[in-house]
């Protein structure tokens, strides 16, 4: 099996180190999976040195912390919404009706 990427595929990060470049580098492996690549050139050697790690099993502790936190603040929302009815509905104000009733402006009586 052969496997044959351009060099001026600079997608990819083999081709990307051929071409020159160093550090990291984000891209699709020779899979179709994205990476995230760490590239360096060996001294005194035509070789280089690639790291790799795909991006889903990069960020899926960054998702799933991200996705927690969603629903922690979304909880805490809820919660104060739900403390804020109850509030109003002890304090005697009905909510439901000052909110959708139109607002009118009584005419001033001069007396």
């Amino acid at each position: 099996m052969h496997l044959r990427i351009p060099k001026t595929s600079l997608q990819v990060p083999s081709a990307a180190a051929v071409s020159g470049k160093a550090g990291i580098v984000r891209g699709t492996d020779d899979c179709g999976e994205k990476v995230i690549s760490y590239i360096q050139p060996v001294p005194g050697s035509p070789w280089f040195l690639q790291s790799k790690i795909d991006e889903r099993e990069d960020f899926a502790l960054w998702r799933s912390q991200s996705r927690l936190l969603i629903l922690a603040f979304s909880g805490i929302a809820a919660l104060l919404l739900a403390l804020g009815l109850a509030a109003g509905d002890w304090a005697g104000v009905d909510i439901y009706r000052f909110i959708t009733s139109p607002m009118r402006a009584e005419p001033l009586l001069l007396s």
